[in-house]
């Protein structure tokens, strides 16, 4: 691929005809992070849709996710269709937690006033889902 070829050392004279092809390799990787984004960002708003349509009890997104989840467990989908996307909005994942943080802090009242029960419920939960995740993967590392 174009895009893994060594850099010429400084001074080098590079052919023109390489420095497009690195340009078009680094425009198709864009536009196809791009595209698989889109389509998370789709199965994402078509749960929207579908919990609003029929008056879920569910999040939309969440939805959205179990949609993805059987489209790969079923073979319809394949993963490395939505690996550079997936990787992009995982890599960048604490960007998208500062409006959340800044949300919170306009609740700072709540939080004196239950801030301890707050904490409790975040910590029970954490050991929860902990508990959940380490019992789940012994159970399916023993099926191996």
């Amino acid at each position: 691929m174009a895009s893994e070829r060594a850099l010429p050392l400084p001074g080098a004279r590079v052919l023109p005809f390489l420095r497009a092809n690195r340009w078009t390799a680094t425009l198709a990787d864009a536009a196809r992070m791009l595209a698989q984004v889109a389509v998370l960002w789709a199965f994402s708003a078509g749960g929207g849709a579908l919990q609003a349509l029929l008056h879920l009890p569910v999040p939309g997104n969440v939805i959205g996710m179990c949609a993805l989840f059987a489209g790969l467990a079923t073979g319809a989908l394949r993963l490395e269709w939505f690996e550079l996307g997936g990787g992009f909005l995982t890599k960048h994942l604490a960007f998208f937690f500062v409006p959340v943080t800044v949300g919170v802090m306009s609740f700072g009242s709540t939080f004196a006033r239950a801030g301890a029960g707050i904490a409790a419920a975040l910590l029970i939960s954490t050991v929860a889902g902990l508990i959940v995740a380490g019992l789940t993967t012994q159970l399916l590392a023993r099926r191996r």
